[in-house]
């Protein structure tokens, strides 16, 4: 997704709007770029949930807790 894209559906102003797109490393850095938050939901994978927040995703949703719980980022 190119930068033009990503920032012509956004804009800072806006909240609470979803826009399905496929989270990468890339789409989180053009968001935070101009001030809007990432989240995922809903993930009831570990695995996934902590690949996406290393990747720096502001929010997980999930139906599995206490699970999720469990999940440890490090950098």
């Amino acid at each position: 997704m190119s930068r033009t894209s990503l920032t012509s559906r956004v804009s800072p102003m806006e909240f609470n709007v979803a826009i399905l797109v496929t989270v990468t490393e890339e789409v989180v850095v053009q968001a935070h770029d101009i001030e809007v938050s990432v989240g995922a939901w809903t993930l009831n994978d570990a695995e996934v949930a902590t690949a996406l927040a290393r990747m720096g995703v502001d929010s997980i949703a999930t139906g599995l807790p206490a699970q999720m719980r469990e999940v440890k980022v490090t950098s």
